[in-house]
């Protein structure tokens, strides 16, 4: 249980790491900060995979609200990676010949 409640909590806090550097980011629309907030929430869902592996997780509060922070958050993310690269939707794709 404890094992538990220090990985809800660093999936917590790399959630809120992750907004932090996305309100950042609005300031200034840096791809590298876009980059390291996705980390962040990338982290943060490794801890919680882990605390998932717990008895119990899934009927914790905590563990739903810091899925869906983490949830929230990549969303954010891919919004502003789509307004900072209109164009890379295009360019992904491999030229047909």
């Amino acid at each position: 249980m404890h094992q538990q409640q220090n990985q809800l909590q660093e999936a917590l806090n790399a959630a809120q790491q992750a907004q932090q550097i996305l309100k950042q980011a609005n300031n200034s629309p840096d791809p590298q900060l876009i980059q390291k907030a996705q980390q962040q929430v990338q982290k943060g869902q490794q801890a919680l995979q882990q605390a998932q592996s717990q008895p119990g997780a899934q009927s914790n509060a905590q563990f739903q609200q810091i899925q869906q922070q983490l949830n929230q958050t990549q969303q954010t993310i891919t919004q502003t990676q789509r307004v900072l690269n209109p164009q890379q939707s295009q360019t992904q794709r491999p030229d047909v010949h």
